[in-house]
């Protein structure tokens, strides 16, 4: 994100090849393409006409779908103040300008080998480990996001919970490991049915499952 398309064309030269690359020379613009699709990392000039690097980077972390979007702040500063300034806004990183590519590569790489590090640490916590759903917690996020999302565009947004009957007798008279198995076929089922990114199939607890599905409806 620069508003000077001469640094974003030399950012790109410079990291070709590490991964699907987009651009803004705004930080609204910014902002709208991360809400429509989240990034792994954000490169950001620190000083931009309008919205400045530092009230973008206040706005992601302020979000919950880009609290976690790791930002590195590229700028002309050098000084401490500016650095504490970044860091309290989230930032997890500085490079300076002029821009050294080989110091460009090493802490980007960087930043994507801990972001990836900490999705699949936070894609563990958030699975269910009989049914492989996502489990309460997962589930809870996702419905407090999407309905900040819903509140802001006005979509509808669906809720189904479902709880098995009688469960507690069929485990009883079959025995645990038919429960488990009768619980992951329900899984399996509700799985099936989610069929869009954004749909979710959750674990809400022992019997008791949901179903959440934005954009939908009655």
């Amino acid at each position: 994100v620069d508003d000077n398309p001469a640094m974003i064309q030399l950012l790109a030269r410079m990291l070709a090849g590490l991964g699907r690359l987009r651009f803004a020379t705004s930080g609204a613009a910014a902002l709208a393409q991360l809400r429509a699709m989240p990034a792994d990392l954000v490169l950001l000039d620190a000083e931009m006409p309008g919205m400045s690097g530092f009230e973008v980077c206040e706005a992601m972390k302020a979000d919950p779908a880009l609290a976690d979007t790791p930002v590195i702040f590229v700028t002309s500063h050098s000084d401490t103040a500016f650095e504490l300034q970044g860091l309290e806004a989230g930032a997890v990183d500085f490079i300076a300008k002029p821009v050294s590519e080989p110091l460009l590569l090493a802490r980007v790489r960087t930043q994507l080998r801990v972001k990836r590090l900490t999705d699949e640490l936070r894609r563990i916590a958030s699975v269910d480990g009989l049914t492989g759903l996502a489990n309460r917690r997962a589930f809870d996020t996702a419905l407090q996001r999407e309905w900040q999302r819903a509140q802001r565009s006005g979509e509808p947004l669906g809720l189904l919970l479902i709880d098995v009957d009688h469960f507690k007798k069929y485990n009883d008279h079959h025995g645990h490991p038919a429960g488990d198995a009768c619980l992951q076929a329900v899984a399996r089922a509700l799985q099936s049915v989610t069929q869009r990114p954004a749909d979710l199939a959750a674990r809400y607890g022992g019997e008791e499952f949901a179903l959440l599905l934005p954009h939908t409806g009655t």
